[in-house]
């Protein structure tokens, strides 16, 4: 990642968080759906502020973590929330691994990453013969976007619109997509879906439904897999 980017990333860490609102609640919905196949020992890529990391720590309890996070400021907050876990302030490309891990999640990231083939070469290589790589990305597919496009506000599902470049994605992935560079990088994909069906953007969904029917969402979303908020991938070797 060139320093621009890197900067981009410092800035966003002042102000995204994915353990408060809709965030956290899209991610339990990742969550429930790669808890199964979670196992010891575990790397976690570009966590942010740690919304995956608390959700496998209250419930899953494991020995540690190891986590790689390119950001200085989420790194420090990293190391203060969660002290099992082992924080490496690094991208996964540089990380000097000294073993093999049984689960790798990288949720909410690759859209982030510019070199995607790269990265995903990385995680193979780090991934136990019989392990799992969890993979979850935004759906350029989900209801919103399809929305969107049917206002005028979006040219096409998968626009990078203004809260993408804000954020710093690269790319906005549909199912297909997702697949496809899986596959290119030699990983075999046990199931691929998605979860949350999202009509609206989080703040209104935050404003006009109550938190407690959120999890309706997440059922509803059984029924239109192509179409959830969220894109996710069981991976193996």
């Amino acid at each position: 990642m060139n320093s621009k980017n890197k900067n981009k990333l410092e800035r966003v860490s002042t102000w995204y968080k994915s353990t408060k609102g809709l965030n956290s609640f899209m991610i339990y919905c990742v969550y429930l759906e790669f808890r199964k196949f979670i196992e010891e020992p575990i790397l976690e890529i570009g966590p942010a502020d740690g919304g995956m990391t608390s959700l496998i720590f209250d419930n899953l309890r494991p020995k540690t973590i190891n986590i790689v996070e390119a950001s200085e400021k989420y790194c420090q907050l990293l190391s203060k929330k969660f002290k099992k876990a082992a924080v490496f302030n690094s991208y996964l490309e540089d990380f000097k691994a000294t073993k093999k891990y049984k689960t790798i999640i990288a949720s909410h990231l690759l859209e982030h990453v510019e070199n995607v083939d790269k990265f995903l070469q990385t995680a193979y290589k780090l991934l136990d013969n019989d392990g799992k790589f969890l993979v979850s990305v935004p759906n350029g597919l989900s209801m919103h976007r399809l929305l969107g496009v049917e206002m005028g506000l979006l040219e096409t599902p998968t626009q990078l619109n203004d809260q993408d470049k804000k954020i710093g994605h690269f790319r906005v992935y549909d199912p297909k997509k997702l697949e496809e560079d899986l596959k290119k990088n030699g990983f075999k994909i046990e199931k691929i879906s998605t979860s949350f069906i999202k009509f609206l953007s989080n703040a209104q969904i935050e404003k006009f439904i109550p938190e407690k029917d959120w999890i309706y969402f997440y059922s509803l979303s059984k029924n239109f897999p192509q179409n959830g908020a969220d894109i996710f991938a069981i991976c193996n070797k």
